[in-house]
């Protein structure tokens, strides 16, 4: 399985944590399906009627740049990962105060399957230059 999404538009990426950070108030976990066309988010429900109660599709067309997926065959060509939208929030959460170049999400193997979040931001010296 693979997967890697960069996002590059600062309005997406604003859009990005928006979707993130309203799960991350409704449910302690959340599950990504990642599909070759999109990139679908639910909320896990709680109990005996674990029915999600929210969910988001997020089409890679408008939000990613590069978007590349591979499930592990053709039968079974998604990508399905529970997450805790709350620790996604708060590495997101640097949009709201640093101009932020590229946001590469994407699907590691340390010990288990998990999504690293690789942020590129801008210098302070750098804006000030192009801020003239």
């Amino acid at each position: 399985m693979k997967f890697k999404g960069i996002l590059t538009d600062q309005l997406c990426m604003k859009d990005f944590y928006s979707i993130v950070a309203t799960f991350a108030r409704l449910s302690k976990r959340a599950v990504f399906n990642i599909k070759k066309d999109s990139l679908c988010i639910s909320n896990i429900g709680i109990g005996m009627n674990a029915n999600p109660t929210a969910w988001s599709e997020i089409g890679h067309e408008h939000f990613f740049a590069q978007f590349n997926m591979k499930g592990v065959d053709e039968q079974f060509d998604e990508i399905w990962l529970t997450f805790y939208p709350e620790q996604l929030a708060i590495a997101l959460n640097m949009l709201k105060t640093h101009f932020v170049k590229v946001i590469v999400v994407k699907l590691t193997n340390k010990q288990f399957p998990c999504l690293s979040i690789d942020i590129e931001m801008v210098s302070k010296i750098h804006n000030k230059l192009f801020n003239k």
